[in-house]
């Protein structure tokens, strides 16, 4: 199957909330510690990487990793408070990583205590590479005081690395911390293994409203490679024509614990031994995991169809799925609950799911559409805890109607409902001169009519 192709990713079309207002959203939504409003922040204020006199993004990881100024990234506050990295008001464009640094990164940050990197909307700032062959573009190591490491906001893209665009890891000190990746856009990376996103943590993790698409590997995992000790949430997001030319799904989610609810997954590609999305390990149990620790494992409000090979594969554990839309699972003894909606193909997706755009918010969505008959519309849950709105964000309800829709996306919440596309008649310049030739007489004799009523 040809997965079909998505836009370029729309960086400058979508307002997006300034820092300040963004963080306080997510303070308040509970994604972020109370802590983490207090200590140092560090403002990056130009896209260059590091400028004199200016706070680029490889000064102000300099500055978070040594606990001292670096370049002209001056901190408010104590670094040895939790800090927090956000960006000028108005700061727009693509920051561009020029080589290798720590750790041979593009840029590290070595969190010795909480860090949120706070971006000001996916459509508005992207980070891109300039040289292959690093082992990733954005590294973030967490020590031993650090309890939240949270990342938001911002666009990874077009780098070309041995392992991962973004790795966020625990580190020879780190300690148990939680982990928050949030209105996210990872776009055509490339890797010989690793995912767009890779996390290898001893806490939780949680991704929500984040889409990962044309990301590839020639090994391993192409789009979202997570590792925990602790639980592994996915909220709200979307994760489309990925491919893996080696053995490795799009997802792989590895947990004591797996969420997957309200996301569309699809038109994946993979090697002809993975499984896509649940790939080998999907749900496994870590090393030396005892049964009694294993968390409960659901799938639920999801699409998960029209991949190549399996659409869904487990590594042996049940998995209670809701009110999904499947294709392809396997085992499917596995896959246990009701209701879903199974037998899902890309034929049955080709006529009621929008190609990858710019349907609003900050991230690329897929829009479901109003057949009539679109077993996504109104297919979910009747309630969507701790979900106030779509992948889109803001403005986007989570449930209109009835129910919840499957996926990441609402039908007509906001103000962009999609409808399928409406053929319009050509009309000839002949029809159109005997159009208008007949609209001249009709008006000819309504003026007359009306002078003989006089």
């Amino acid at each position: 199957m040809t997965s079909p192709k998505a836009p370029s990713p729309p960086l400058a079309h979508v307002p997006a909330p300034a820092p300040a207002t963004l963080y306080k959203a997510l303070a308040a939504a509970g994604m972020l510690s109370p802590l983490m409003a207090h200590g140092a922040v560090v403002t990056v204020n130009t896209l260059a990487e590091s400028a004199p006199g200016a706070c680029g993004l490889l000064d102000a990881a300099r500055t978070i990793s040594t606990g001292a100024a670096s370049g002209g990234c001056v901190p408010a506050g104590a670094l040895t408070a939790p800090n927090t990295v956000n960006f000028a008001p108005g700061l727009s464009g693509t920051i561009l990583l020029s080589g290798a640094h720590t750790a041979n990164y593009g840029v590290y940050f070595n969190a010795f205590t909480n860090l949120s990197i706070v971006g000001p909307g996916a459509s508005t700032l992207a980070i891109t590479c300039n040289k292959s062959g690093i082992t990733g573009a954005i590294g973030i190591e967490h020590g031993a005081s650090a309890n939240v490491i949270s990342v938001s906001g911002l666009t990874v893209s077009k780098c070309a690395v041995a392992e991962n665009a973004m790795l966020i890891s625990t580190g020879a000190t780190g300690n148990a911390a939680r982990i928050e990746v949030s209105d996210m856009l990872f776009i055509d990376n490339s890797s010989d293994g690793g995912g767009a996103l890779r996390t290898q943590v001893r806490g939780d993790v949680t991704v929500r409203n984040s889409t990962f698409t044309r990301n590839s590997a020639a090994n391993s995992v192409s789009a979202v490679n997570i590792f925990a000790v602790g639980t592994v949430q996915l909220h709200n997001s979307t994760i489309s024509d990925n491919k893996a030319a080696g053995s490795g799904p799009a997802i792989q989610l590895i947990g004591s614990g797996t969420e997957v609810d309200h996301s569309t997954i699809v038109y994946n590609t993979s090697g002809p031994d993975a499984a896509l999305f649940y790939g080998n390990n999907l749900f496994e149990r870590r090393v030396g995991q005892k049964a009694a620790e294993v968390g409960i494992n659901k799938l639920s409000n999801s699409i998960v169809c029209g991949n190549s090979a399996l659409d869904a594969r487990s590594a042996g554990q049940s998995i209670a799925t809701v009110n999904n839309w499947l294709g392809n699972a396997v085992p499917v003894s596995s896959f246990v609950g009701t209701p879903n909606v199974m037998g899902c193909s890309a034929a049955s997706l080709s006529g009621n799911l929008g190609a990858l755009s710019n349907n609003g918010g900050t991230t690329l969505t897929h829009a479901l559409l109003n057949t009539g008959s679109n077993p996504a519309i109104n297919g979910g849950q009747p309630t969507a805890p701790g979900l106030g709105s779509d992948q889109r964000g803001a403005g986007f309800q989570r449930i209109v109607g009835a129910a919840s829709d499957i996926g990441a996306f609402e039908f007509g919440a906001g103000i962009t409902a999609v409808e399928p596309a409406v053929a319009v008649p050509t009309v000839g310049a002949a029809s159109l001169g005997a159009l208008s030739l007949a609209l001249a007489a009709l008006g000819m004799r309504r003026r007359k009519q009306t002078k003989s009523e006089k």
